[in-house]
């Protein structure tokens, strides 16, 4: 995960925009790639933008698969959204011979996630008695059996640590729809 958040600068902004633009993404005329220490990678527009208009729009051969070449068998017992999120995994290990590192090189680290799948169980009580809490919890207990499944697969060598599929989860549950 060494190439992850690597380009996550506005000199990023401008090289992500060019790989956009050379896998055949379109971008809205009136929007724009943009980096700031506060709101990282963004879009912005710079004129009107009409209601359902479309901002990225992505060519199908850049849409990441949920499978990973030669584990067909092995997949089947993870659900759809679990194949991408090991595709991920599989793809940025991958690194620089992946079609998708520089798009991998502008995505937060897991530094740059506050979401509560990282948190530690004292921040996790914060929230004890809150519908957050119940829901945290369950997505927890999830997760954690998803984590027992990917290691009793054996699909990766080496295995996957359970910080790289908490960040992959994290980023697939943000940017996949």
């Amino acid at each position: 995960m060494k190439n992850i958040g690597v380009n996550r600068s506005r000199k990023g902004a401008k090289k992500f925009t060019k790989w956009l633009k050379k896998n055949g993404f379109v971008l809205h005329t009136n929007a724009e790639i943009k980096y700031d220490k506060t709101k990282g990678m963004h879009s912005v527009t710079t004129g009107e933008i009409a209601e359902e208009e479309e901002i990225i729009r992505s060519p199908s051969n850049m849409l990441i698969p949920p499978s990973i070449p030669k584990q067909r068998s092995k997949l089947r017992q993870f659900t759809e959204k679990e194949r991408l999120i090991l595709r991920l995994i599989y793809e940025v290990r991958k690194g620089k011979k992946s079609k998708w590192n520089t798009y991998f090189s502008i995505l937060p680290t897991i530094n740059d996630l506050l979401h509560p799948i990282f948190w530690i169980s004292k921040e996790v009580q914060y929230l004890s008695g809150s519908y957050a809490y119940h829901h945290l919890m369950a997505k927890l207990k999830h997760f954690n059996a998803f984590y027992d499944k990917v290691v009793q697969a054996k699909l990766f060598s080496p295995f996957v640590e359970m910080e790289e599929l908490k960040w992959a989860t994290c980023i697939v549950d943000s940017r996949s729809f």
